[in-house]
């Protein structure tokens, strides 16, 4: 295993043949993997019905194209080969396929090891295949059917693995990007937000009332929006010495 910085990664033309990332002789490449800040672990499974997290944290960060770190120890009597992995958090939800049948654990339920461990056993028969659940967005039709007329999608798997990206917004979130270069997450949060438009121009109105309404530059009430939470208050002012007291009571 190997943990490098993105900027280890320069950016290439379409025909690149791009550049080593890990230095490989007798091992495979099972998975790349990026993550964030609200990733925990690194899930391993391996072809002897063993699994183990490891957290993210604790993997140091190398140069590219290096041998990179052993992630299961080698056993003589028995052969344990990594067959998936990916980035996980404590509450997701992890499902197996074995044969036919399909089961569910909690990811809380994979013991944290470290990177000598070859994993602890979490099926009895033999693995196919390991995912991670993921939870169905439900879209607007109308959305649906203007995203639908788009003769070119570019960037769809990365704006849309975020779970707060919206079909609607998806022009928006390509020239956002294009134009400022930010990354997906942050060009996803700014889009949503409305921090991609002029400031006081066409601002959103804000029509669900509640402690966390966002209203500023962007977003707006109604000129005639009153709190329905308003305290009658009674104010009186007293000057002493030259500094103003004021006295507020509740009524």
């Amino acid at each position: 295993m190997q943990k490098i910085l993105r900027n280890e990664v320069p950016i290439t033309g379409p025909k690149s043949a791009g550049v080593k990332g890990i230095n490989l002789k007798d091992d495979e490449v099972i998975s790349g993997i990026t993550y964030d800040d609200n990733d925990e672990y690194i899930d391993l499974f391996t072809n002897q019905k063993t699994a183990k997290r490891l957290k993210i944290k604790d993997l140091n960060v190398l140069s590219r194209a290096k041998r990179g770190s052993t992630l299961i120890k080698k056993v003589k009597s028995t052969n344990y080969e990594i067959i998936n992995s990916f980035v996980t958090t404590t509450k997701d939800i992890i499902g197996i396929k074995s044969k036919e049948d399909i089961y569910y654990i909690k990811n809380s339920d994979i013991p944290i090891m470290d990177k000598e461990s070859t994993g602890s056993v979490i099926l009895k028969t033999q693995i196919n295949d390991v995912f991670k659940v993921k939870e169905l967005k439900l879209i607007n039709d109308e959305d649906v059917s203007e995203f639908a007329k788009k003769d070119k999608i570019k960037y769809l798997e990365e704006f849309y693995s975020l779970s707060y990206a919206k079909l609607k917004y998806y022009d928006r979130y390509v020239k956002y990007s294009n134009e400022t270069g930010e990354d997906e997450e942050t060009t996803v949060l700014f889009v949503n937000l409305s921090m991609d438009t002029d400031d006081y121009v066409d601002p959103v109105n804000v029509s669900s009332f509640s402690i966390n309404m966002l209203v500023n530059k962007h977003y707006k009430v109604s000129e005639d929006f009153v709190p329905d939470d308003l305290i009658k208050m009674v104010l009186w002012v007293e000057v002493k010495s030259s500094i103003l007291i004021l006295i507020v009571k509740k009524i």
